[in-house]
């Protein structure tokens, strides 16, 4: 795994996640839990979106032949917003860039619930050799969808705001093929 404060060129990319299924395409699976690594109100949406499609190009996961799709974990507020909630500007950027949106309820760890159900959904229907899932979120709890990912067969890749230097970054690598940080992920590409 990358150790999060370097970004990988294309050449990086591991050759299995390259693979191309039987209908030429390869499958892209952006799973954001969006209050555990959440917009940037510097960037707002839309260019945190833009930013984002630039760092899966530049490592093969975005443009020609690749079905991309992001999805985004949040529960949404008015106004200026109060604790975890998105904003209600952000969430219309989102929207506005493509984003899938998916609500989640006040109860504890609903956001972790979906995601996980959205992964098992996934795998029974995107063939392993030509599927990565890309999981935006600092969260632990996501080290045992990431094995069962990884033991079918499925290119995993991580980006979190993990101090590259703690544990919970070096816990986080060892359970994916990739590991980016993610406001590295994002000045990548500034302008």
């Amino acid at each position: 795994p990358s150790n999060g404060t370097a970004l990988a060129s294309s050449t990086d990319f591991s050759p299995a996640a390259s693979t191309i299924g039987r209908d030429g395409l390869k499958n892209v699976r952006v799973l954001w839990d969006i209050e555990n690594v959440p917009v940037q109100r510097r960037l707002g949406g839309l260019e945190t979106v833009k930013r984002l499609h630039l760092f899966l190009e530049s490592i093969g996961l975005y443009g020609d032949n690749i079905d991309c799709r992001i999805t985004a974990f949040f529960a949404a507020t008015k106004g200026a917003g109060s604790g975890n909630k998105v904003p209600e500007n952000i969430v219309i950027d989102l929207d506005r860039a493509a984003v899938e949106l998916v609500w989640v309820a006040a109860k504890r760890e609903d956001a972790d619930r979906k995601l996980a159900t959205r992964i098992a959904h996934e795998m029974q229907v995107l063939p392993a050799k030509a599927t990565t899932f890309v999981v935006i979120s600092s969260d632990q709890d996501f080290r045992h969808q990431y094995q069962i990912l990884r033991n079918a067969g499925y290119h995993v890749v991580v980006m979190h705001t993990a101090d590259s230097s703690s544990k919970w970054c070096s816990t986080l690598e060892l359970q994916v093929h990739q590991s980016f940080n993610f406001q590295d992920v994002l000045n990548a590409f500034d302008y």
